[in-house]
């Protein structure tokens, strides 16, 4: 009987057998699992076609001054800061390869920011005028002795508090960090009250313009609607 069992199977196929048995068959399953493959094979890189290794595709950064590259695309916020590439308006900073900074100045994301960033700069440039304009006639004020950059600096603060409902006492606690991350210097919340009244002129004049400006939108399209 062994004899006729072994004749139809290889000795592969058993086990090894019991002190005093017979030989016993392995599991099918065991005996026919594939090789799992070595580390280095699993290091290996893929073979293409024509039986060619395809290596990842590697992108280096162009020997070219960040500044050509401002050139290159004006009208969009870009700037050259310690050889780095920025983008002022979306806050950014990228890479020198041109398809990259072509894919980011024609993106939705970085036309909504740049728009703001111009409402922004130009809503600045009346502010520094106007403040500009009350410490010249306003010479012995205090705070007049700093640059503009910082008396907008605490005119926006102030601006903003307000505009939030926060006391301005609350800025006393948050000198140091307001401080630093604004690169600006603060003063007491009692100084910064004198602020106030300029917003409020601002915002009065700021609405004034506004309304200026849409009666002679008005006008000019009466004037338009009647020559026709």
């Amino acid at each position: 009987r062994w004899s006729a069992l072994a004749s139809l199977s290889s000795p592969s196929d058993f086990g090894p057998p019991a002190e005093g048995g017979p030989p016993v068959p392995m599991d099918l399953s065991q005996s026919k699992q594939p090789r799992p493959p070595s580390e280095a094979e699993q290091q290996k890189p893929p073979i293409g076609k024509r039986g060619r290794q395809v290596k990842p595709r590697q992108t280096t950064e162009p020997k070219i001054s960040p500044l050509e590259r401002v050139n290159q695309f004006p009208g969009h916020t870009l700037s050259a800061k310690a050889g780095k590439l920025f983008c002022k308006c979306c806050k950014d900073e990228l890479s020198l390869i041109k398809g990259s900074v072509r894919t980011h100045v024609q993106s939705k994301a970085h036309a909504a920011n740049m728009q703001k960033y111009h409402e922004r700069t130009a809503s600045n440039g009346e502010a520094k005028a106007f403040i500009e304009e009350h410490f010249l006639a306003n010479p012995n004020e205090s705070g007049g002795t700093v640059s503009i950059d910082n008396k907008l600096y605490r005119y926006r603060m102030v601006e903003c508090f307000l505009k939030n409902g926060v006391p301005l006492e609350k800025i006393d606690g948050m000198r140091t960090m307001l401080e630093y991350a604004g690169k600006h210097t603060l003063t007491d919340s009692h100084n910064l009250k004198s602020f106030i009244p300029k917003i409020e002129a601002q915002a009065r004049a700021a609405t004034c313009t506004r309304r200026h400006r849409r009666a002679i939108l008005e006008h000019l399209l009466r004037r338009h609607h009647s020559s026709r």
